[in-house]
């Protein structure tokens, strides 16, 4: 059975087509990419798919549920998360406050919230950044931290809008490589 199913999905915004008819399946511990140039829709899609706009036409579920209608967050609780191809950490919180923001809308204890955003960090590679404030993070470790933080609300399906869109060459190989850890940790991701 598919985790997350799209049919007939289709966005205008005017007489703009951002997206028309779009229909695919992801299976639970799938890798699937959206592959496309620049304006093609992508993130227009990760939108409607996330609550954050709603389809003009078609059907959107996961685990055979309609999200079509849903906030961002309901769709959140649902287990689906997301990063941004625009990066939105809070600038003046730390790396660390950033991620237990997110994992304050699980855990019961701010002990055990500072445990498991930690926890987070360290897999992405931030672990020693945790007091620094996130306007001193490089894009990079930015995106790091986008993923740890999307990692942060449990989902059970991960949408990694442009992970690896404007940083440097140098840092893309260990961006694919979390992608890869992250599949090994049995989540499904589309990318």
């Amino acid at each position: 059975m598919a985790l997350l199913t799209l049919e007939g999905v289709s966005k205008r915004f005017g007489g703009v087509v951002a997206n028309h008819a779009i229909s695919f399946e992801v299976r639970p511990g799938e890798i699937v990419g959206l592959i496309g140039p620049n304006g093609a829709g992508k993130s227009t899609l990760f939108d409607v798919v996330t609550g954050y706009y709603r389809p003009d036409a078609g059907r959107v579920a996961f685990g055979g549920r309609d999200l079509v209608g849903l906030r961002p967050d309901q769709v959140n609780r649902l287990g689906i998360g997301r990063t941004f191809q625009k990066l939105r950490p809070f600038r003046e919180m730390t790396v660390l406050e950033n991620v237990m923001v997110a994992v304050m809308q699980h855990a019961a204890q701010p002990a055990a919230a500072g445990k498991e955003a930690l926890g987070y960090l360290e897999f992405v590679g931030l672990a020693g950044k945790g007091s620094v404030h996130a306007r001193g993070l490089s894009t990079g470790e930015r995106k790091r931290l986008e993923l740890a933080r999307a990692m942060a609300t449990r989902p059970r399906l991960l949408m990694l809008d442009e992970v690896t869109g404007g940083v440097d060459q140098k840092t893309i190989p260990g961006l694919v490589a979390l992608i890869g850890r992250l599949r090994e940790r049995g989540l499904t991701l589309v990318v």
